[in-house]
C-alpha cells in the first residue's frame, strides 16, 4: 500500500494510462453489448477522467526537452487541459446523481473537450522522437476525431456518437481505438523508454 503514495511519476502515469485503456475497452464492450450497470459506469467514468488527466499532465515532463523557449509556457496548456478533464469528469459524475430531479440544472461539459482535442493534436507535434510514430499517428487520428465530433456537438448540437445510424457508428470504432491506444499505449511506451 505504501507504494501507492510514494510512486514515481513514471509508475503513476503508466498505471493511469492502463486504467484509461481499460475504461475505453469497457465503453466499447458496453456499446456493442448494450448493457448498463450504473455504479460500475460511474467508477469507469472516474477511471477514464483520472487516467486521461494524468496522461495529459504527464506531457509536461515527458516533452519538456522538446519545447522551445516560447513553448516552455505551453506546458501550462497541458496543466489546464488536465484540470479541465478531471473537473469535467467530477461535474458529470455529480450530475449523474441528480438526474432524477427534473429541476436540476445540467451543465454541459462538452466544450472542455475541444481544449483536450487540441492538446492531443499539439502533443502529436511535440512528441516526435519521444513517442513512437505509430502511436503518434493514432494520437493525431484520435485528436482530429475528437475535435470534429466535439465541434459538431458544441456548435451544432449534433451528437455524432449517438445520433448516427448504427451502421456508421461502427466506423467510429477505428478513431476511438486510435485515441485509446495512441494516447494510452503511446504514453506507456514513452515512459518505459525514459530513463
Amino acid at each position: 500500500m505504501k507504494s501507492v503514495f510514494v510512486a514515481t511519476e513514471k509508475d503513476d502515469v503508466r498505471s493511469s494510462a492502463l486504467a484509461f485503456i481499460v475504461a475505453n475497452i469497457y465503453y466499447i464492450v458496453q456499446g456493442f453489448a448494450g448493457f448498463e450497470i450504473t455504479p460500475l459506469d460511474r467508477v469507469v467514468d472516474f477511471m477514464w477522467g483520472l487516467g486521461l488527466a494524468t496522461i495529459i499532465l504527464s506531457y509536461t515532463t515527458l516533452l519538456k526537452d522538446k519545447m522551445s523557449e516560447y513553448g516552455e509556457h505551453f506546458k501550462y496548456g497541458f496543466y489546464m487541459a488536465g484540470i479541465l478533464v478531471i473537473g469535467s469528469t467530477l461535474i458529470d459524475l455529480g450530475q449523474a446523481m441528480v438526474h432524477s430531479d427534473p429541476e436540476a440544472y445540467a451543465i454541459n461539459t462538452s466544450p472542455t473537450f475541444l481544449v483536450v482535442a487540441w492538446t492531443i493534436i499539439s502533443a502529436y507535434y511535440l512528441s516526435e522522437g519521444v513517442i513512437d510514430n505509430s502511436y503518434r499517428y493514432l494520437m493525431l487520428l484520435g485528436g482530429i476525431f475528437g475535435l470534429i465530433t466535439t465541434s459538431a456537438n458544441v456548435f451544432f448540437g449534433y451528437d455524432a456518437l449517438t445520433e448516427l445510424p448504427e451502421v456508421f457508428q461502427f466506423v467510429f470504432l477505428i478513431p476511438w481505438l486510435g485515441f485509446t491506444f495512441g494516447v494510452g499505449l503511446g504514453v506507456i511506451t514513452a515512459w518505459g523508454n525514459k530513463d
